[in-house]
C-alpha cells in the first residue's frame, strides 16, 4: 500500500483497485447522490442530513472511494484510543452500480492495512496478532524479525 500525503493529514491510500482520498468538497455533491439511492439510504439513513455533512464529525476520518478517476462511494473509521478499550470501527458505502465488483472489499482491507500498520508501526507485533493481521489480508507472512511475545 502507498502513502501519499493527503488533505488535512490523512494519507491518499492506494489499494489494489481503488484510491481512498480524505474528502473534500469535491466529493460532497457525488457522496450526496449516492446516499440519495435506496439502497445505501437503507442502511445510512438521513447521514447527510446536517449542512455540515461530511465535515461535521470530527471523531470519524472520511475517504471518498476513487476508481478510475470517479467518487464510488466513501469509508470511514473512527477510533477509541483509551489503552483500555482501544479499537477501531469502518463503515463504508459504494454506489449501488458497482455493488459485486470488489472495490468494497478492497476500500475496506486497504484501509484496515492503514489502521493495522499505523497502529503497530514501532510497537512489538505478538505472534497472535501478526497472525490475525496475515488473516486480514493486511500481511502475507509475519515479518522475520517479528517478536514472539507470547510462544505457541
Amino acid at each position: 500500500m502507498k502513502r501519499v500525503a493527503g488533505v488535512g493529514g490523512s494519507p491518499t491510500l492506494r489499494g489494489k483497485r481503488v484510491v481512498l482520498v480524505p474528502v473534500t468538497p469535491e466529493h460532497v455533491a457525488e457522496l450526496r447522490r449516492l446516499l440519495a439511492t435506496p439502497e445505501v439510504r437503507r442502511r445510512w439513513r438521513a447521514e447527510d442530513a446536517s449542512s455540515g455533512w461530511p465535515f461535521d464529525d470530527s471523531s470519524s476520518i472520511r475517504f471518498a472511494i476513487v476508481v478510475d478517476g470517479a467518487v464510488r462511494g466513501m469509508v470511514q473509521y473512527g477510533e477509541e484510543e483509551n489503552p483500555d478499550y482501544r479499537h477501531a470501527s469502518i463503515d463504508i458505502f459504494i454506489d449501488p452500480a458497482a455493488h459485486g465488483l470488489g472495490w468494497g472489499r478492497d476500500a475496506k482491507a486497504t484501509l484496515a492495512r492503514h489502521l493495522a500498520l499505523r497502529h503497530l508501526a514501532g510497537q512489538p507485533m505478538t505472534r497472535a496478532e501478526a497472525l490475525a493481521m496475515r488473516g486480514a489480508g493486511a500481511i502475507h507472512e509475519p515479518p522475520p524479525d517479528t517478536v514472539v511475545l507470547d510462544p505457541v
